[in-house]
């Protein structure tokens, strides 16, 4: 039976935990030992994901100039490393099963970027070039041509 996995920052509805086979876990995506700790756990009590979405999109909407330092690195951990850090955990499994997807959702910020979201349009067009780096990889580096990599640009 399939197991959907869901992780947030915020709690999630318990309605939409009790129909179906859903698993929540709480985490802030842009803390690096938190994602270590949750793929710990997520291995351990569901087994390795063959389907990861990565989805998660931040952004304080300032100027590079007006900007926080704070804002800027909270952005960039939340859009494109924990991305990252997500598929290093992931992908291995995949690839030792020759089996899996991975999909990234970009934006249409990451081709033409509006005033105030450079921080979000820079996580966005890394997340591209990360989706097509890891494409290449499983192509040419591990010749696991049936795990899958997808790229949404909304």
């Amino acid at each position: 039976m399939t197991t959907i996995i869901v992780v947030d920052y915020s709690p999630t509805a318990s309605q939409l935990l009790s129909s179906c086979r859903v698993r929540y876990y709480q985490c802030d995506v842009s803390d690096s030992a938190a994602i270590k700790a949750l793929c710990t756990r997520i291995k351990s009590e569901v087994g390795s994901p063959t389907v990861l979405v990565n989805n998660a999109g931040l952004t304080r909407g300032s100027t590079v100039s007006d900007g926080s330092y704070q804002d800027v690195e909270m952005t960039f951990r939340t859009n494109i490393i924990a991305p990252f850090l997500l598929a290093k955990e992931f992908l291995p499994h995949m690839v030792a099963r020759n089996h899996g997807h991975i999909i990234g959702i970009a934006s249409m910020s990451a081709i033409i970027s509006p005033t105030g979201l450079a921080d979000y349009a820079a996580t966005k067009a890394g997340l591209m070039t990360m989706q097509e780096t890891v494409r290449q990889e499983l192509r040419y580096k591990h010749n696991a041509l049936k795990v899958r990599v997808s790229t949404a640009v909304l």
